[in-house]
């Protein structure tokens, strides 16, 4: 177990357990066999809804992750409380477009090349979250890849463990 302390105070926020190899290797295999075998990478309505609860669910803490994050990371709380609102927005956001299919072929940007986009969904999405913004910039990945139909693993920073928990 490894403590999480507040800078300004020197309190214990809390604890957290630490991960290494063999835990990150289960939770991608996890999260391949979850989107392998559960058909929710292919159907976009119940992914929208899912994202939509984990706004809702986000927007109902708030208040502690805001709290929580402020102690960790040392940030003003109204910074941390700030932190919050375009997270779940982002959310939103990404349910929004979840059900939204976007693919053809684009311009060519010289004779006989072109791109073509596919909406298809890539596989585990690796998110490495950052301690200074920890809540709005892992939504701002987690959102896109969950919309898009990826399943996701994340890792949290070790000074804001707890607000990324």
């Amino acid at each position: 177990m490894h403590e999480s302390i507040a800078p300004s105070t020197g309190e214990v926020v809390g604890t957290f357990h630490s991960t290494g190899r063999a835990e990150a290797e289960a939770a991608i295999t996890a999260a391949r066999t979850a989107f392998d075998t559960t058909g929710r990478s292919r159907a976009a309505a119940p992914r929208a809804k899912a994202i939509y609860e984990l706004a809702d669910n986000l927007a109902a803490r708030a208040d502690d992750l805001a709290t929580t994050f402020s102690r960790e990371n040392g940030k003003l709380l109204r910074e941390t409380t700030w932190e919050v609102a375009p997270a779940v927005d982002w959310l939103r956001y990404s349910a929004t477009y979840a059900p939204v299919q976007v693919a053809g072929r684009a311009a060519e940007p010289a004779p006989g090349l072109y791109f073509q986009s596919v909406p298809e969904a890539a596989g585990v999405a690796g998110i490495i979250s950052p301690w200074n913004s920890p809540i709005v910039l892992t939504v701002r990945a987690i959102g896109p890849a969950l919309g898009a139909g990826c399943t996701v693993v994340v890792k949290s920073p070790g000074r804001t463990a707890l607000t990324n928990a």
